[in-house]
């Protein structure tokens, strides 16, 4: 499977936001909505997007 983990980088680490992340959407008012393999979303605002390791499949996120 080549889902992905999305999580926020903080000061003191990595805070996950969702695992098996199949599909990343950021809306025009820069809120990033996420869906899991089984339909499930997840949608948070004030991140911005900070890399993808598509080797590592993870998202990473911080926060402005």
């Amino acid at each position: 499977m080549c889902e992905s983990k999305a999580v926020i980088v903080t000061g003191s680490g990595e805070e996950e936001l969702m695992d098996d992340v199949a599909v990343l959407e950021v809306r025009d008012d820069s809120t990033v909505v996420l869906r899991d393999i089984l339909g499930r979303v997840k949608e948070v605002g004030g991140l911005r997007l900070k890399r993808i390791d598509f080797v590592k499949h993870v998202i990473y996120f911080a926060k402005p």
